[in-house]
Parts: C-alpha cells; structure tokens; sequence
C-alpha cells in the first residue's frame, strides 16, 4: 500500500482523475445513514449485497432519502451510469455500525468529465456535499481507495507503477507517497 499524502487539489486532483480513468473501468462511493445504528434487531432487514431495484421497496428515514436524492441530482451523468446499488455495512477497510448505500458505477467518459468538473478536491467527496470515499478500481480489485472524511488516498495494487506514472506528470514528487507495507 501507498499513501498519496496532502492536498489532492486543482491540476493535482484532475491529473490523478484522468490517469485513474486510463487503469479503471468502475468507481464505487458510498452514501451513509447516520440517522441509524444497526444492531441484532434491525440489520437482517436490508439484505446486505442484494441489488436494489428501488429504494421505496425499504423503510427509510426521510432524511436519508432526502440526502440521496440530493447527492444523486448532484452527480446525473453518474447515476446514469450505476451498475448497481445495494446496501451494506462497510466500507472497503472499515466496518461500520450504519446503513451504507454503495453505488456501483462504471467509469465512463461522461462520468470522468463529471468527477472534474463537479469537484477540484479529491477530498471532498464527503458528507454532506457529495459522496463519500470514491474508489476506483481495475477489473474487480481496488487500485485506488480514499476515506475523504480523513483526507486518506491509498494506492493499492501496482504501487510502483501507479507511483512511477504519477510522478512523470511532474505535479507529483516523490515526497508525495508513503510506502506502508502490510504486517500480517
């Protein structure tokens, strides 16, 4: 794992976004419940992992309903992308104890362009304003993963050519990575 330290910002974020585009074919970001805690009584209600075909099929609080359909207005060429929706209870390195709704959604052009222009900070892509956490990966493994709320941004698999390919575009430095390797 490689860390992609300070700020992703401006030239900085939409060069990361292109070259990602070019490695990727789906992105996935998450958008949370915080109204809800899950515990024995209610988790098995949501049928983790199943697609979702339509969200008035679940008992929702308004305000999360509210919430989705603001962030979806706010993403339209995305959303016309979704491959899939489906609830769930974690995040792709962290459990939680709220109701996640994970978007499924294939990197396309039009998503590319959307991503840029909607936004000039990787980080954020953060509750209230946005989505939470994109990721984005390569085939069905996860090349790049962000925790926004932390201003986290790993590189997950090929490190050594991502971090090669990024530091050519001469908006990343060396200084700008943390090689962190797994202790298992």
């Amino acid at each position: 794992m490689v860390y992609i330290v300070g700020n992703i910002k401006d030239k900085k974020y939409d060069l990361l976004i292109r070259y990602l585009y070019t490695k990727c074919n789906k992105i996935t970001f998450f958008i949370t419940d915080f109204s809800i805690k899950l515990d024995k009584a209610n988790i098995t209600k949501y049928h983790f992992g199943k697609p979702i075909v339509s969200l008035d099929e679940h008992e929702l609080n308004p305000s999360f309903l509210e919430y989705i359909n603001l962030t979806e207005k706010k993403v339209p060429v995305t959303m016309k992308n979704v491959l899939r929706k489906y609830f769930d209870f974690k995040y792709p390195h962290t459990v939680s104890d709220r109701l996640i709704l994970v978007y499924e959604i294939k990197f396309t052009e039009e998503v590319l362009y959307e991503l840029i222009n909607i936004n000039r900070d990787l980080y954020s892509f953060n509750y209230p304003d946005l989505p939470e956490d994109i990721c984005f990966y390569s085939e069905d493994r996860i090349l790049v993963s962000t925790i926004c709320h932390e201003e986290e941004c790993v590189i997950e698999m090929h490190e050594d050519e991502t971090v090669t390919d990024l530091i050519k575009t001469n908006e990343f430095a060396e200084s700008d990575f943390i090689y962190r390797r797994d202790i298992s």
